[in-house]
């Protein structure tokens, strides 16, 4: 997906960059500017060949040629006709789209596009040119209105892509940043909570006033392992987790590690009973696996929260009772 999104946009930059061209060129022509006016017939012909790279999806080579290109127009442009026409801009913009170039070919290959060494060779082409404009002059004369609207319009175009891309990498980088807290407080399989989300949760203090945490244990789950294979113990697991999010919708559920389930509850209209009723429908619930039934049950321990008790006091707590259950028979909630 996130390939066919780089194709798609390449397609659009390639397709706005020679529209762009096209219109430049009748400009210089209009300026009598003869050099830059055959300099625009190769600049439509790289960007015709970019098509086809994107086609082929050599993205790399679509963006290399597109850097090399932009900055060898820019600085021969405003070699031709001056500071004043404000295309040294383009270097600016170029460098930013370097570096959100550079973050996206890591995010899809691994790779990199060293964006501060070429930034640097861009910058000292810039400064190059730029002093050669000042310096020498421009090579052809154009009318001081010519110059006016082509700043303006140079101008208006660097800033779109500059918005444009800033855009498109701040918005990656929330991506990336979500997904890492998604990763970070998901478990994979079962896609509950994990441990390390819930004892941040557990640590909230001035939220658990008349709260209650159930540790649940699944019975036996080594024998459904060993009988049935892992396959079917992680289908076990991932079913339970959504009869927990069903039963238990109202609490934070989270797979503690294993086969052990942890659901804290702070809203007080949730009773700690619902989990008598969870157990009840989970010896009643058909687990089926591959045209194989399975038979399972769960211990579970409650514990209602002490003011002063750490979170590990807590679960301390909820384990004992979680135990006891399981010595005293299994399939049993002990409150």
């Amino acid at each position: 997906m996130e390939n066919q999104k780089a194709v798609k946009m390449s397609y659009i930059v390639n397709t706005v960059l020679l529209t762009f061209v096209l219109g430049l060129a009748g400009f210089f022509y209009l300026c009598k500017a003869e050099s830059l006016v055959v300099f625009s017939i190769p600049t439509i012909c790289v960007y015709l060949i970019n098509y086809l790279f994107i086609k082929l999806k050599k993205l790399n080579l679509f963006v290399w040629l597109t850097y090399f290109w932009i900055t060898l127009y820019m600085s021969y442009t405003t070699v031709a006709l001056g500071f004043d026409m404000g295309f040294h801009l383009y270097s600016l913009s170029l460098i930013l789209v370097l570096f959100c170039t550079d973050y996206m070919a890591y995010k899809l290959s691994g790779g990199a596009t060293r964006a501060v060494l070429i930034s640097c060779g861009i910058a000292l082409i810039y400064m190059c040119s730029t002093a050669v404009a000042v310096w020498n002059g421009p090579i052809y004369k154009t009318p001081k209105i010519y110059s006016n609207i082509m700043l303006v319009l140079n101008a208006g175009v660097v800033f779109t892509f500059i918005i444009i891309y800033a855009k498109i990498l701040i918005n990656m980088i929330i991506k990336s940043e979500s997904e890492l807290t998604r990763i970070a407080h998901y478990d994979k399989l079962t896609n509950l909570y994990n441990r390390h989300f819930m004892m941040d949760a557990l640590k909230e203090e001035s939220e658990l006033e008349g709260s209650w945490i159930a540790l649940l244990d699944i019975d036996d789950f080594k024998n459904i392992n060993d009988t049935y294979g892992h396959n079917a113990g992680d289908y076990v697991l991932v079913h339970l987790a959504e009869m927990l999010k069903s039963v238990c919708e109202k609490c934070t559920v989270s797979r503690w590690g294993g086969e052990e389930f942890l659901v804290l509850c702070k809203d007080k209209s949730v009773e700690s009973s619902i989990m008598e009723k969870l157990r009840s429908e989970i010896c009643k619930e058909p687990f089926s696996f591959e045209g194989t039934d399975i038979k399972v049950s769960m211990t579970i321990g409650v514990s209602v929260y002490d003011n002063g008790r750490s979170a590990d006091k807590w679960i301390q707590s909820a384990d004992q009772k979680l135990y006891a259950g399981k010595n005293s028979g299994k399939n049993v909630v002990v409150y």
